[in-house]
Protein backbone atom coordinates (compact mmCIF):
# COMPACT_ATOMS: atom_id res chain seq x y z
CA UNK A 1 0.00 0.00 0.00
CA UNK A 2 1.42 3.36 -1.06
CA UNK A 3 0.38 6.80 0.18
CA UNK A 4 0.40 9.91 -2.03
CA UNK A 5 0.17 13.53 -0.88
CA UNK A 6 -2.84 15.58 -1.93
CA UNK A 7 -3.55 19.30 -1.97
CA UNK A 8 -6.75 18.61 -0.05
CA UNK A 9 -6.93 17.54 3.61
CA UNK A 10 -6.51 13.78 3.53
CA UNK A 11 -4.48 11.24 1.63
CA UNK A 12 -4.53 9.00 -1.42
CA UNK A 13 -3.69 5.32 -1.04
CA UNK A 14 -2.73 2.92 -3.81
CA UNK A 15 -4.16 -0.50 -2.96
CA UNK A 16 -2.59 -3.55 -4.57
CA UNK A 17 -4.62 -6.21 -6.34
CA UNK A 18 -6.01 -8.96 -4.10
CA UNK A 19 -7.43 -11.98 -5.98
CA UNK A 20 -8.34 -13.65 -2.68
CA UNK A 21 -10.66 -10.71 -2.00
CA UNK A 22 -12.14 -10.70 -5.47
CA UNK A 23 -10.16 -8.18 -7.53
CA UNK A 24 -7.23 -8.61 -9.91
CA UNK A 25 -6.27 -4.98 -10.42
CA UNK A 26 -5.06 -2.15 -8.21
CA UNK A 27 -7.20 0.75 -7.11
CA UNK A 28 -6.73 4.22 -5.67
CA UNK A 29 -8.58 5.42 -2.59
CA UNK A 30 -8.88 9.00 -1.37
CA UNK A 31 -9.52 9.32 2.36
CA UNK A 32 -10.72 12.75 3.52
CA UNK A 33 -8.70 14.25 6.33
CA UNK A 34 -11.47 16.18 7.98
CA UNK A 35 -13.71 14.34 10.43
CA UNK A 36 -17.07 13.25 9.03
CA UNK A 37 -19.87 12.88 11.52
CA UNK A 38 -21.98 9.77 11.12
CA UNK A 39 -21.81 7.66 7.99
CA UNK A 40 -20.76 8.76 4.51
CA UNK A 41 -20.99 7.64 0.90
CA UNK A 42 -18.08 6.31 -1.12
CA UNK A 43 -17.83 7.84 -4.60
CA UNK A 44 -16.74 5.24 -7.18
CA UNK A 45 -15.39 6.60 -10.47
CA UNK A 46 -14.42 3.89 -13.02
CA UNK A 47 -11.26 4.70 -14.95
CA UNK A 48 -10.99 5.24 -18.70
CA UNK A 49 -7.91 5.45 -20.90
CA UNK A 50 -9.55 6.11 -24.26
CA UNK A 51 -7.31 3.49 -25.84
CA UNK A 52 -6.05 -0.06 -25.40
CA UNK A 53 -2.52 -0.63 -24.14
CA UNK A 54 -0.51 -3.48 -22.66
CA UNK A 55 1.43 -0.95 -20.61
CA UNK A 56 -0.14 -1.09 -17.15
CA UNK A 57 1.70 2.14 -16.33
CA UNK A 58 -0.51 4.07 -18.76
CA UNK A 59 -3.73 2.94 -17.08
CA UNK A 60 -2.20 3.47 -13.65
CA UNK A 61 -0.96 6.98 -14.44
CA UNK A 62 -4.34 8.06 -15.80
CA UNK A 63 -6.21 6.59 -12.82
CA UNK A 64 -3.85 8.34 -10.40
CA UNK A 65 -4.39 11.66 -12.17
CA UNK A 66 -8.14 11.08 -12.09
CA UNK A 67 -8.30 10.52 -8.36
CA UNK A 68 -6.08 13.52 -7.69
CA UNK A 69 -8.59 15.66 -9.56
CA UNK A 70 -11.57 14.10 -7.82
CA UNK A 71 -9.97 14.59 -4.41
CA UNK A 72 -9.71 18.31 -5.18
CA UNK A 73 -13.27 18.53 -6.47
CA UNK A 74 -15.59 16.06 -4.77
CA UNK A 75 -13.23 15.58 -1.84
CA UNK A 76 -13.36 19.31 -1.17
CA UNK A 77 -17.01 19.96 -2.06
CA UNK A 78 -18.62 16.92 -0.46
CA UNK A 79 -15.98 15.69 1.96
CA UNK A 80 -16.38 12.04 0.90
CA UNK A 81 -13.95 9.21 0.12
CA UNK A 82 -13.32 8.36 -3.54
CA UNK A 83 -12.35 5.08 -5.23
CA UNK A 84 -10.84 4.85 -8.73
CA UNK A 85 -10.01 1.34 -10.01
CA UNK A 86 -7.11 0.67 -12.37
CA UNK A 87 -9.04 -1.58 -14.73
CA UNK A 88 -6.76 -2.24 -17.68
CA UNK A 89 -7.74 -2.37 -21.32
CA UNK A 90 -4.96 -4.47 -22.87
CA UNK A 91 -4.05 -4.98 -26.49
CA UNK A 92 -3.54 -8.70 -25.87
CA UNK A 93 -5.38 -10.98 -23.42
CA UNK A 94 -3.74 -14.43 -23.24
CA UNK A 95 -6.36 -17.16 -23.44
CA UNK A 96 -9.09 -14.89 -24.85
CA UNK A 97 -10.81 -15.71 -28.14
CA UNK A 98 -10.48 -12.15 -29.48
CA UNK A 99 -7.76 -9.55 -29.62
CA UNK A 100 -7.57 -7.56 -26.41
CA UNK A 101 -8.73 -4.27 -27.92
CA UNK A 102 -12.08 -5.89 -28.81
CA UNK A 103 -12.89 -6.17 -25.10
CA UNK A 104 -13.94 -2.67 -24.09
CA UNK A 105 -13.41 -3.27 -20.39
CA UNK A 106 -13.68 0.43 -19.54
CA UNK A 107 -17.21 0.48 -20.96
CA UNK A 108 -18.32 -2.85 -19.41
CA UNK A 109 -19.38 -4.11 -22.82
CA UNK A 110 -20.85 -7.49 -23.72
CA UNK A 111 -17.53 -9.07 -24.64
CA UNK A 112 -16.00 -8.05 -21.31
CA UNK A 113 -18.85 -9.64 -19.36
CA UNK A 114 -18.28 -12.89 -21.26
CA UNK A 115 -14.53 -13.08 -20.57
CA UNK A 116 -13.51 -16.16 -18.59
CA UNK A 117 -9.83 -15.27 -18.12
CA UNK A 118 -9.15 -14.70 -14.43
CA UNK A 119 -7.53 -11.24 -14.48
CA UNK A 120 -10.50 -9.90 -16.48
CA UNK A 121 -13.35 -12.20 -15.48
CA UNK A 122 -16.46 -10.25 -14.37
CA UNK A 123 -14.85 -6.86 -13.89
CA UNK A 124 -18.16 -5.65 -12.50
CA UNK A 125 -17.88 -8.10 -9.61
CA UNK A 126 -14.23 -7.18 -9.21
CA UNK A 127 -15.28 -3.58 -8.63
CA UNK A 128 -17.65 -4.78 -5.91
CA UNK A 129 -14.70 -6.57 -4.33
CA UNK A 130 -12.76 -3.29 -4.33
CA UNK A 131 -15.72 -1.42 -2.81
CA UNK A 132 -15.99 -3.92 0.02
CA UNK A 133 -12.21 -3.89 0.56
CA UNK A 134 -12.19 -0.08 0.63
CA UNK A 135 -14.98 -0.11 3.20
CA UNK A 136 -12.73 -2.09 5.54
CA UNK A 137 -9.83 0.33 5.07
CA UNK A 138 -12.06 3.36 5.61
CA UNK A 139 -13.43 1.73 8.74
CA UNK A 140 -9.88 1.42 10.04
CA UNK A 141 -9.59 5.18 9.50
CA UNK A 142 -12.69 5.84 11.55
CA UNK A 143 -15.10 6.33 8.64
CA UNK A 144 -18.39 4.48 8.57
CA UNK A 145 -19.34 3.94 4.92
CA UNK A 146 -22.83 3.22 3.64
CA UNK A 147 -23.14 -0.01 1.60
CA UNK A 148 -24.66 1.80 -1.41
CA UNK A 149 -22.16 3.97 -3.29
CA UNK A 150 -22.26 7.01 -5.52
CA UNK A 151 -20.97 6.42 -9.05
CA UNK A 152 -19.59 8.87 -11.61
CA UNK A 153 -18.40 8.20 -15.14
CA UNK A 154 -17.85 9.94 -18.47
CA UNK A 155 -17.48 8.60 -22.01
CA UNK A 156 -16.53 4.90 -21.80
CA UNK A 157 -16.57 5.00 -18.00
CA UNK A 158 -19.96 6.71 -18.28
CA UNK A 159 -21.18 3.61 -20.12
CA UNK A 160 -19.60 1.45 -17.41
CA UNK A 161 -21.43 3.46 -14.73
CA UNK A 162 -24.81 3.41 -16.48
CA UNK A 163 -24.57 -0.32 -17.22
CA UNK A 164 -23.36 -1.14 -13.70
CA UNK A 165 -26.57 0.40 -12.34
CA UNK A 166 -28.59 -2.24 -14.20
CA UNK A 167 -26.27 -5.08 -13.21
CA UNK A 168 -26.05 -4.14 -9.53
CA UNK A 169 -28.69 -1.52 -8.68
CA UNK A 170 -28.79 -2.57 -5.04
CA UNK A 171 -25.15 -1.43 -4.75
CA UNK A 172 -25.71 2.11 -6.06
CA UNK A 173 -27.35 5.00 -4.20
CA UNK A 174 -27.14 7.42 -7.17
CA UNK A 175 -25.18 7.54 -10.43
CA UNK A 176 -24.12 10.25 -12.86
CA UNK A 177 -22.94 9.38 -16.37
CA UNK A 178 -22.11 11.62 -19.32
CA UNK A 179 -20.78 11.40 -22.86
CA UNK A 180 -22.81 8.25 -23.63
CA UNK A 181 -23.06 8.96 -27.37
CA UNK A 182 -26.76 9.43 -26.75
CA UNK A 183 -27.14 5.71 -26.03
CA UNK A 184 -27.58 4.77 -22.38
CA UNK A 185 -28.62 1.18 -21.84
CA UNK A 186 -32.35 0.91 -22.50
CA UNK A 187 -34.49 -0.58 -19.70
CA UNK A 188 -36.42 -2.68 -22.21
CA UNK A 189 -36.22 -6.26 -23.49
CA UNK A 190 -37.70 -5.61 -26.94
CA UNK A 191 -38.48 -2.69 -29.22
CA UNK A 192 -39.81 -2.59 -32.78
CA UNK A 193 -39.89 -6.38 -32.72
CA UNK A 194 -36.14 -6.50 -32.01
CA UNK A 195 -34.65 -8.23 -28.98
CA UNK A 196 -32.52 -5.70 -27.13
CA UNK A 197 -29.44 -7.70 -26.23
CA UNK A 198 -27.09 -6.21 -23.65
CA UNK A 199 -25.63 -3.57 -23.85
CA UNK A 200 -28.40 -2.09 -26.02
CA UNK A 201 -31.06 -3.28 -23.58
CA UNK A 202 -31.74 -5.90 -20.92
CA UNK A 203 -33.18 -8.78 -22.97
CA UNK A 204 -30.50 -11.35 -22.02
CA UNK A 205 -29.02 -9.70 -18.94
CA UNK A 206 -30.04 -12.59 -16.68
CA UNK A 207 -28.44 -15.10 -19.03
CA UNK A 208 -25.21 -13.10 -19.20
CA UNK A 209 -24.86 -12.48 -15.48
CA UNK A 210 -26.53 -15.52 -13.96
CA UNK A 211 -29.00 -13.44 -11.97
CA UNK A 212 -32.32 -11.78 -12.85
CA UNK A 213 -32.56 -8.05 -13.37
CA UNK A 214 -33.59 -6.36 -10.11
CA UNK A 215 -35.90 -3.86 -11.76
CA UNK A 216 -37.43 -2.77 -8.46
CA UNK A 217 -33.98 -1.60 -7.33
CA UNK A 218 -33.30 0.10 -10.68
CA UNK A 219 -36.52 2.09 -10.17
CA UNK A 220 -35.17 3.46 -6.88
CA UNK A 221 -31.71 4.39 -8.19
CA UNK A 222 -31.53 8.02 -9.38
CA UNK A 223 -29.45 8.60 -12.50
CA UNK A 224 -28.12 11.88 -13.87
CA UNK A 225 -27.42 11.41 -17.59
CA UNK A 226 -25.91 14.29 -19.54
CA UNK A 227 -24.49 15.26 -22.93
CA UNK A 228 -23.02 18.36 -24.55
CA UNK A 229 -25.11 19.78 -27.40
CA UNK A 230 -21.97 19.80 -29.60
CA UNK A 231 -20.85 16.29 -28.64
CA UNK A 232 -19.94 14.44 -31.84
CA UNK A 233 -17.94 11.62 -30.25
CA UNK A 234 -19.65 8.52 -31.64
CA UNK A 235 -18.45 4.95 -31.05
CA UNK A 236 -21.23 3.31 -33.07
CA UNK A 237 -19.12 2.74 -36.21
CA UNK A 238 -16.27 1.03 -34.35
CA UNK A 239 -15.83 -2.66 -33.58
CA UNK A 240 -14.42 -2.22 -30.11
CA UNK A 241 -17.62 -0.64 -28.75
CA UNK A 242 -20.32 -2.66 -30.56
CA UNK A 243 -20.42 -5.80 -32.64
CA UNK A 244 -22.36 -6.05 -35.89
CA UNK A 245 -25.55 -7.39 -34.29
CA UNK A 246 -25.60 -4.64 -31.66
CA UNK A 247 -24.94 -2.01 -34.30
CA UNK A 248 -27.84 -3.20 -36.46
CA UNK A 249 -30.22 -3.18 -33.47
CA UNK A 250 -29.14 0.34 -32.48
CA UNK A 251 -29.54 1.71 -36.01
CA UNK A 252 -33.03 0.22 -36.25
CA UNK A 253 -34.37 0.88 -32.75
CA UNK A 254 -32.85 4.34 -32.27
CA UNK A 255 -33.65 5.19 -35.90
CA UNK A 256 -30.12 6.52 -36.23
CA UNK A 257 -27.05 6.38 -38.44
CA UNK A 258 -23.41 5.97 -37.47
CA UNK A 259 -20.73 8.34 -38.67
CA UNK A 260 -16.94 8.20 -38.59
CA UNK A 261 -15.93 11.81 -38.97
CA UNK A 262 -16.22 13.64 -35.68
CA UNK A 263 -17.83 16.92 -36.74
CA UNK A 264 -19.96 19.32 -34.74
CA UNK A 265 -22.55 19.20 -37.53
CA UNK A 266 -23.11 15.54 -36.65
CA UNK A 267 -23.90 16.25 -32.99
CA UNK A 268 -27.68 16.38 -33.63
CA UNK A 269 -27.55 12.65 -34.37
CA UNK A 270 -26.42 11.98 -30.79
CA UNK A 271 -28.99 14.40 -29.40
CA UNK A 272 -31.76 12.57 -31.28
CA UNK A 273 -30.67 9.28 -29.70
CA UNK A 274 -30.50 10.93 -26.28
CA UNK A 275 -34.04 12.25 -26.65
CA UNK A 276 -35.31 8.80 -27.66
CA UNK A 277 -33.62 7.18 -24.65
CA UNK A 278 -35.17 9.77 -22.32
CA UNK A 279 -38.64 8.81 -23.53
CA UNK A 280 -37.95 5.10 -22.93
CA UNK A 281 -36.66 5.73 -19.40
CA UNK A 282 -39.77 7.78 -18.64
CA UNK A 283 -41.98 5.05 -20.10
CA UNK A 284 -40.49 2.54 -17.64
CA UNK A 285 -40.76 4.93 -14.72
CA UNK A 286 -37.04 5.24 -14.00
CA UNK A 287 -35.81 8.19 -11.88
CA UNK A 288 -33.38 9.41 -14.53
CA UNK A 289 -32.69 13.07 -15.23
CA UNK A 290 -31.55 13.76 -18.83
CA UNK A 291 -29.63 17.02 -19.32
CA UNK A 292 -28.21 18.68 -22.45
CA UNK A 293 -25.53 21.32 -21.86
CA UNK A 294 -25.34 24.13 -24.36
CA UNK A 295 -22.07 25.26 -25.90
CA UNK A 296 -19.91 22.23 -25.07
CA UNK A 297 -18.95 19.03 -26.84
CA UNK A 298 -17.48 15.85 -25.39
CA UNK A 299 -16.36 17.32 -22.10
CA UNK A 300 -17.20 19.41 -19.03
CA UNK A 301 -17.62 23.02 -18.04
CA UNK A 302 -18.13 24.68 -14.66
CA UNK A 303 -21.90 24.30 -14.86
CA UNK A 304 -21.61 20.55 -15.32
CA UNK A 305 -19.44 20.24 -12.24
CA UNK A 306 -21.76 22.41 -10.17
CA UNK A 307 -24.76 20.33 -11.21
CA UNK A 308 -22.96 17.07 -10.42
CA UNK A 309 -22.06 18.32 -6.95
CA UNK A 310 -25.68 19.32 -6.36
CA UNK A 311 -26.97 15.98 -7.66
CA UNK A 312 -24.89 14.00 -5.19
CA UNK A 313 -25.65 16.46 -2.38
CA UNK A 314 -29.36 15.85 -2.93
CA UNK A 315 -28.84 12.14 -2.40
CA UNK A 316 -26.56 12.41 0.60
CA UNK A 317 -28.36 11.09 3.67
Amino acid sequence: MQSFPTKEPGKILKIKRSPTEGFYCNYYLFIPGEAISGSCRLLVAPNNSGTSSDDIRLHDRLAQGYIRGLSRSFGRELGIPVLVPVITRPGVIPGASREGWAYYTHALDRQSLQLQVDPYKRIDRQLIGMIEHAGTILGEHGLEVEPEVFMLGFSASGNYTNRFVFLHPERVRAAAAGGLKGMPLLPAEQRKGRKLYYPVGVYDLAELTGRPLNFAAVRTTPQYLFIGELDANDTLPYGDAFDEREREIIIDVFDTVPFKEQKESNAPILLKRFDFAEKIYAEYGLPAHFVVYEGIGHGFNDQVWEDLFEFFRQHTD
